[in-house]
């Protein structure tokens, strides 16, 4: 469904090989989509969420150079840190990696405070929203056109972005979540009322932000 409704228009894909070629994208690019969501997520302290930062998401990803080959990595963020790190990252020029982000203004992202999420700020009136808008729909589109997928299930983008690869590519791509396992809404901790003992242990799983076993509704 999701691929249905998501079908980019020719300005769209217009912007999106614009980022592409400016980075000198490889002809036969075999390329990993990386998220990495930092500005609100890391003030948002729901079931215990955690903000990664670059090296966290790296390892992941040479790693699944090493593995599979992968010669080129989109990274779609909304921290300017984080896309200063990734372009200058060392070990990804040694493997001979091709690394692209979008060129925009990310100061926006970082203006938060505690409870006050992006579209908040957008409803006061903040914010240029065009731009934001088609910045965030061009990093859709890239990490929708990689083939393998490293980011946080616990974002919506992360998985939209996911479950666009998986439409495309007609199986289920390497990936790796850094917080929750896949959930195709978010990952909200239940009670459990009403289910059998049984029921409950077969639903828990890994939490790998607190390590605990949790039963999850998805």
């Amino acid at each position: 469904m999701i691929a249905h409704v998501w079908r980019p228009n020719a300005e769209l894909v217009q912007r999106a090989s614009s980022v592409l070629s400016s980075a000198g994208w490889p002809e036969q690019a075999q390329a990993i989509g990386v998220h990495v969501r930092r500005g609100d997520a890391c003030v948002d302290k729901r079931n215990n969420r955690k903000c990664f930062s670059w090296p966290d998401y790296a390892a992941h990803v040479k790693e699944l150079v090493r593995d599979y080959g992968f010669n080129a990595v989109f990274v779609a963020t909304d921290d300017a840190e984080t896309a200063t790190a990734a372009l200058a990252d060392a070990d990804l020029k040694q493997l001979g990696v091709t690394v692209a982000i979008v060129n925009a203004d990310r100061s926006f992202y970082g203006k938060v405070t505690k409870g006050e999420r992006i579209e908040h700020r957008l409803a006061k009136g903040q914010g240029d929203t065009l731009k934001l808008g088609w910045d965030a729909s061009v990093d859709l589109e890239l990490l929708a056109q990689c083939q393998a997928f490293v980011g946080t299930f616990s974002s919506t983008l992360g998985r939209a972005a996911f479950m666009l690869q998986v439409a495309r590519l007609g199986y289920v791509p390497p990936f790796a979540s850094l917080d929750i396992a896949w959930c195709s809404a978010y990952h909200v901790p239940r009670g459990g009322k009403g289910l059998s003992a049984k029921v409950k242990e077969a639903a828990k799983v890994l939490d790998s932000v607190t390590g605990r076993m949790v039963n999850y509704d998805c």
